[in-house]
This record gives structure tokens, sequence and C-alpha cells, in this order.
């Protein structure tokens, strides 16, 4: 065949590539300030929607559009602002987004199933922006009211598919609540969910979700989704039961398959095997990860490149994402060995590395790797380097480690004293279970240790440095079941009933309550000791810290008053006025304004 060799097709074949589309959707953009980020700071997006109902909303966002224009014109040309209920935008947009942004007054829920139907599932391509693995949902929810607490349970049910719970862990049930419903609502079309990164903060839950195309993963819906039995009105134990089961099983010809089936039903009617009282039923609820550990390594690294001057918060943004990630990786960290040297708490060199020994070599070098990951805590890190031959935990650990303890709700059940963070968390590494922290409460502790051993831990507490007499304690109540090991037992057959509380002392031995073991020193950003400290957990600015009041409808410029009688309004009030006064800052390089009465006043 011949080639044509002219001019011409030698200036099409070298003709600059077509930027892949790349479409983002605010679909309730009030003020259109997020839209206007995302074309400000997304360089790959070609298209973004600024939707609302209010007309009046949509009158701001051109207002803004135009502030900002001088700015950065061929970004802000990216902008189509829209008019019309998110619902029926998505429903009947013509093509699809690669990004949808759902952030309503109070739930989401109403907009799930017109969101999934909106988004890009399939995959596109190599080249593309969004690396060939479907759209991302980005979700928040603000009523933490109903998803997290029990005062609202047949609403949470109504909107979520699932049941609250009372107590400590109620902020992150309320976060797979939600993940649940997503996931429910996307698996009707054949799609499938990840969370990359599920946060609760402050009065509300902000979750990324991809979402892609496959009917093989959506099958593992049911094993993913799961029941809690929260023993809330006594000793605040939990279990957990799967609504499905998936195991990996080898065919005839030596492949692997995966086989589906129902999940075992728990005991009923007895109550909480440590205690005896009644549980209730929490769920269903998603019960996979909250956190994909790529994508949170990779945003924390975008953090420490970032500019504090632009992003005034970037303290707070840099303690959550790694607090997260510590979430999802705690597991993974190497368990040390009984006993830790104040030297390799200082910095100084490894111990138990002999020259020549591949296994103790291998061993450092792990840590040392460890070591220069600054996400880390020194303490973990320090403790990587002398796991050379870490413990045996004396009963198997937590698959899932799903929710936290807190040192304060333990004693609490005992009548005790409370032990710190700190001995806490090194009673669990010298029994071989790993240790983590939960974004969702403060001095929370995340462990995959087992009640049993939860239970022993505090007993021996309590024996060494916190007696209680037992003879004042309340004969019905759940800790002196716990404090004698007269509950039910485990379901796992683990129990304690008669003389295995004894048989439980034995297997575990004696708990060293090692502070030094558990403290977690923070790291600076450059790596070294007793730098400043991350803010993990921000407090509230204001008292009563909560959301704001939802917009009122009809025409700008006029609302009724309470007593029924008409009033002017001014078209700016005083948080529009700080918006725009922000925009004008970003359009006219410094200049400040407000506008009031169709006059900019400065």
């Amino acid at each position: 065949m011949d080639v044509d060799q002219s001019p011409s097709s030698e200036a099409t074949l070298t003709s600059k590539p077509t930027t892949p589309p790349f479409r983002i959707l605010d679909a309730l953009s009030a003020t259109g300030l997020r839209a206007l980020r995302y074309a400000l700071e997304i360089p790959f997006a070609t298209h973004l929607t600024a939707n609302d109902l209010s007309a009046a909303a949509v009158q701001t966002i051109h207002r803004n559009l135009l502030y900002n224009q001088p700015t950065n014109p061929s970004a802000i040309q990216k902008i189509t602002p829209t008019t019309s209920p998110a619902q029926a935008h998505m429903y009947a947009s013509p093509h699809n987004y690669h990004v949808i942004d759902l952030d309503p007054y109070g739930t989401a829920s109403p907009f799930l199933d017109s969101a999934l139907q909106a988004i890009v599932t399939k995959d596109s391509g190599p080249g593309h922006a969004t690396g060939g693995g479907g759209g991302l949902l980005c979700v928040t929810c603000t009523d933490a009211g109903v998803w997290a607490s029990t005062g609202y349970a047949e609403k949470c049910f109504a909107l979520y598919g699932g049941m609250p719970i009372k107590g400590d862990a109620s902020h992150e049930v309320g976060l797979r609540l939600i993940i649940y419903s997503i996931a429910t609502t996307a698996a009707k079309y054949g799609l499938a969910i990840e969370p990359l990164l599920s946060l609760s903060i402050d009065f509300y839950a902000r979750v990324f979700i991809r979402v892609k195309k496959s009917a093989a993963e959506v099958k593992n819906l049911a094993s993913k989704s799961m029941l809690v039995y929260n023993c809330d009105s006594g000793c605040g134990a939990w279990r957990t039961v799967a609504l499905g089961r998936a195991k990996t099983e080898i065919g005839r010809k030596g492949g692997e398959f995966v086989k589906y089936g129902l999940a075992s039903a728990p005991d009923g009617g007895k109550g909480c095997d440590w205690c005896g009282f009644r549980e209730h039923i929490g769920g269903p609820m998603w019960g996979g990860d909250l956190h994909e550990e790529g994508f949170v390594r990779r945003l924390l690294e975008m953090v420490e490149e970032a500019d504090e001057e632009v992003y005034t918060t970037l303290p707070r943004i840099r303690g959550m994402v790694m607090t997260a990630l510590d979430e999802c990786t705690f597991t993974k960290i190497p368990i040390p060995v009984a006993g830790t040297t104040k030297a390799a708490a200082e910095g100084e060199e490894f111990v138990g590395v002999e020259e020549g020994n591949a296994a103790t070599e291998t061993a450092a070098e792990s840590a040392t790797e460890i070591l220069d990951d600054s996400y880390l805590t020194t303490s973990r890190v320090i403790l990587a380097a002398e796991t050379l031959a870490p413990p045996t935990p004396p009963y198997p650990p937590l698959p899932n480690p799903y929710f936290f303890l807190l040192p304060t709700r333990l004693s609490k059940t005992v009548h005790s004293i409370s032990p710190t963070q700190a001995s806490l968390r090194g009673a669990f590494l010298s029994l071989g279970y790993p240790v983590g922290r939960s974004h969702c409460r403060p001095n929370s502790i995340k462990t995959t240790a087992p009640w049993i051993v939860v239970w022993e831990v505090m007993r021996q507490w309590v024996e060494k440095y916190a007696p209680v007499k037992v003879e004042n304690l309340n004969a019905k109540g759940p800790g002196i079941k716990v404090l004698k090991g007269l509950g039910g037992g485990g379901s796992d057959g683990e129990g304690e009933v008669g003389g295995a509380r004894e048989e439980v002392r034995k297997r575990i031995g004696e708990v060293r309550f090692d502070e030094e073991l558990g403290k977690d020193r923070e790291r600076s950003r450059g790596g070294k000791q007793g730098g400043k400290r991350e803010v993990r957990y921000q407090m509230n600015p204001t008292w009563g810290w909560g959301p704001m009041k939802a917009a009122k409808g009809g025409p700008p410029g006029v609302q009724k008053g309470r007593e029924g009688k008409r009033k002017e309004v001014e078209e700016v009030d005083e948080v529009k006025a700080e918006i725009e006064v922000w925009v004008g800052v970003r359009a006219d390089q410094g200049e400040l304004w407000v506008e009031k009465g169709g006059k900019k006043i400065k």
C-alpha cells in the first residue's frame, strides 16, 4: 500500500493530540465558589457545570465568574452555570460526568440515584485523566443528628437503609451507613464502589467514592455488608456479623474462584458475651475499608507540597489525612518485641542487627525505609527496628478491626480510674496486637485485640494500679460481671464461664502497661523528633458549632418577616459580602469591594 507523503498528510500525523474530556458537576453550587476552585486548581478539567435550583443563586454564580474573569480567563470559560433541580439535571444530562460533587443541606440520599446515573462508570482508556477507573462521587451529609445518634433511628433507616448505634463509635457507624446506601444504590445498576477517603468532620460526613462498572465486584457487596450487635446498655462491647460469605477456592483445573454463600446466624437471645446485657442491632452497614491506602498516601504527598499561604487550614488537613493513613495502615506496621530501648527512641543505632545475618539485616533495612516515611509516628518506627522476633498474640487477632476503644469508656465499665492512652497502647503492643487511632474521636485506640483480651487487660489494670472494692459494685451491673468473668462467653467458644477465666489468665500471662512502648511521639515535617505536633483533632471554632440555616427561596431582595410583613433585605448580606470580598481579592489583585444596591462599595 502506498503511503501519502504530502505535506498535508505529514501535518495531520504530527498534529497536536486533543485533550481528553474531563467533566465536573457541582450539582448544588449556591455561590459557585467550589466550581471556581475546581476550574482554577484542576488544570486537566475541560468542562465544569455549576448548577443550582435557585435563580438568585445562579445570578450570584454569574457575578462571581465575572469578578474572577481577569484572574484566569481560560479557566473561568470552562464553567457553565445552569438553573434546574439537581436530580432532573443529572437524569437528563446528555453526557456523563467524571466527578460529581453533592453538598446539600442535610442528607444527600435523594440525589444518589440520579448521580450514579450521570457519572462515568466505564474505563476511559489509559490516556485519560481518570486512569481508566470510572468516576468519582464526592458526597457530603450534614445530618449527623440522624446517622450518628439514635434519636431518629427510623429516619436513618428510611434515608440510609440501616439502623444507627448508640455509643462512642456512632460517627464511624454513620460513615458506614452512608457508604452502604451508596453501594446498594449503585449495585442495582451493576456498579461497584470503592471508598477512597471517608471522614467524619465536625457536624458532617464527607466521602469520596470511586464508581465503576463491574458485575463481578458487585457480587462482593453482601460479604462487605454487616450487622453490629452493640452492648450499649452494658459493657460497651460489640460484635459484627457479615450478611454474606465470599470464600476463595481452588477449582478442578487449579484456578482460583470465589464461592458465594449465606453467612452463619449469630447466637440469638442470650445477650452480650461479656456482661449478659441486652444487645441492640445496628446496620446493615458497609463492612469494607473506609480509605484506600494508595489514594491517601498520594493525597498526603500533595498536602506536603502545598503552600500554607494559599491553603490556610493546611495543618488541619495534614493532621486529618495522617490520621486516616494511620487507620488504614496500622495493622501493617511491624509489631515490637518486648522492651523498647531508650537509646533507640532517641534515634541511636538500631539494636539486634548482626553483621552477616541476612534476617536481621533485612529487618533493619525495612525499619530504615519506614524511618524515612514521615507519615509514621516515631515510637512505631523505632519498634519496627527491633522487630526481629515479634510476640505471638495469645488469641487470634481480629481480621477486620472495626471501630475503636476509649480508655475512659473501658474504665467506666469496671468503675476504676482510667489508664493513660500510652499505657493501654503499650499493653496491647506487648501482647502482639498492633494499635492505631481513629479520626472520629480523640484518645481513641484501634486494635486487632479481641474482647477477651481487652477485658483481661482491664482486669490486670484494676488489680495492679486501680483496686476496686467489688462488694461496693452493683451486683447486677456489667462491671462486676466483667471483673469476675461471669459473662456468657465469646461466640467463638473462647468463653469465660466457670473456671475459664483462669485459663484466659494463663494463656495471656502478665500484661505490661509500658507507657514508653505505647507513646505516640509525633515527627516533624523534616523527619526529626521533637518537632511541632500535628493538629489531628480540631477544636470547634465557636460555641454551638453546627450547620447554618438553609437558604430561603423566592426572588432576591425580598423576604417575609415572622409577623407576615414584607421587609426589604439587602441583596448582599454579611456572609455573602465576606465571600465576595474574598473573590474580589482573587480578581483584582488586592482590591476589596462589596456590591450593594447595584453599586460597588470599596
